[in-house]
Formats: C-alpha cells, structure tokens, sequence
C-alpha cells in the first residue's frame, strides 16, 4: 500500500511540474507567444504534439509499475 501511495506521488509530483512549466515558459518568455514552426504556434505544438504522448507515457509507465507492485503484493501474501 504504502510503496503505490509513494508511486502515486511521484507521478504526480512530475506531472505538475511538467504541465506547470509551460505556463511558466510562457509567463516568463512572452516572446514564445508568438513563436511560429512551419507556421505552426508553438503552444499547439508544445500542447499537442509534447504534452499528450508525454501523458501517454507516463500513464503507460505508472500502469506497468502498478502492475509490477500488485504482483510482488501477491507473491507476498501467496495463494488463496
């Protein structure tokens, strides 16, 4: 229980961080506000084309771990 707490906390530690940095990015370089790549604004990009696979992955990763602890959590406790 307490290892999943822990895992749980740390991907939600990272998680904030990473979406808290881009409105910092923002904030602190209004110039990227009107960055462009190939015509493209770069908070699009940086939303759609980073932020989501990058969710994607870390859900991926917090699943397998889950799923790792869950196992070692029933070899503990063994056959009912």
């Amino acid at each position: 229980m307490r290892a999943q707490l822990l895992l749980s906390v740390r991907v939600l530690v990272v998680g904030t961080l990473a979406l808290g940095a881009l409105p910092a990015l923002f904030a602190l370089v209004p110039s990227t506000a009107d960055l462009r790549v190939a015509g493209i604004p770069f908070l699009w990009l940086a939303l759609g084309v980073v932020i989501y696979p990058a969710a994607a992955i870390v859900g991926r990763a917090y699943q397998r771990a889950a799923e790792r602890l869950e196992g070692q959590y029933r070899d503990l406790v063994g056959p009912r």
